[in-house]
């Protein structure tokens, strides 16, 4: 053993410049986390000073993406150099000790228990490059935003179950191609976030099940097993939710708004609105005019 894993001790050094957001993973949303073993999770900006050390983290394995800056972490491997675009497993019972490289260090992190799923890297530490930290984030954070929504309204249906697979979706791509995510939901997930992107398009059943070379029923079934709503709610669903940051943050005629998400006038947006949220667009601006902020 290295004299600096010796050294290693438990510490928790975290500068009150650093900015830390948490996943929630005790609702029906963070199912397919939870079946990955992933029990704390959490995206975070890192500030010179921060250093965590675990002497001792028994059956915990730590999931490390880096998005931008670099971090350095110790263990009996040796010392490796965390720099953006990598992601790193610290297998569980591995002593280690992790910290901001130089001035600031942007993660995203999982801690998992040790399952099944996790064998292949028992005593293996893992270190490379990946493709998929982008798309994570972007995943993580819808999953922040929603599953807040979920705390305000719990009567209003979120696309949090949606962002929960697709976060249980990267961390698999990124680990290991055979991954217990079958590909059936992998090609599904890929649909959703095209018609997210593309809201504008009229996106029949037909149109979204042709995409993934599927017939309407089987698409109708696959979204019933994997996100409990059928192909039009989710669909709706992303429609209001962009609807909703339209309203909020800018002031568009509710004219663009309605053509933005995909409906062909402002009456019949107004309408699928009112039924979707039980108030008007324009009533639902005039509410929320105090939470006003630039798109970004």
């Amino acid at each position: 053993m290295s004299e600096s894993i010796k050294n290693i001790r438990k510490i928790s050094n975290i500068p009150e410049t650093c900015v830390e957001r948490y996943l929630d993973l005790r609702g029906g949303e963070a199912a397919p986390l939870r079946a990955l073993g992933v029990f704390y999770a959490g995206v975070s900006l890192l500030k010179t000073g921060y250093r965590i050390g675990c002497p001792d983290h028994q059956d915990t394995y730590i999931v490390i993406f880096t998005k931008s800056g670099t971090g350095s972490l110790v263990t009996s491997h040796g010392e490796i150099i965390m720099t953006a675009g990598t992601v790193t497993v610290i297998p569980a019972w591995e002593p280690c000790r992790w910290a901001v490289y130089r001035d600031e260090w942007t993660i995203l992190w999982f801690h998992c228990r040790e399952t099944p799923w996790w064998r292949e890297f028992q005593g293996e530490l893992l270190h490379k490059p990946t493709t998929v930290v982008q798309r994570l984030e972007t995943a993580m954070t819808g999953y922040l935003q929603e599953t807040a929504i979920r705390q305000e309204e719990p009567e209003n249906e979120s696309a949090a179950a949606l962002y929960g697979r697709l976060i249980a979706i990267r961390l698999a791509q990124a680990l290991k191609e055979n991954a217990a995510i079958g590909g059936s939901q992998i090609e599904a997930d890929r649909l959703w976030e095209e018609v997210r992107s593309s809201l504008n398009k009229d996106w029949s059943a037909a149109a979204m099940a042709k995409k993934i070379n599927l017939s309407v029923a089987t698409l109708q079934r696959r979204c019933l097993e994997y996100y409990r709503r059928t192909p039009r709610q989710i669909l709706i669903g992303m429609r209001m939710e962009q609807a909703e940051t339209l309203l909020t943050c800018t002031d568009y005629p509710l004219k663009t708004i309605a053509g933005t998400v995909g409906y062909a006038d402002e009456f019949i947006f107004s309408s699928a609105f009112k039924k979707y949220h039980g108030l008007s667009p324009k009533l639902y601006r005039r509410k929320n005019v105090n939470a006003r902020q630039p798109c970004v």
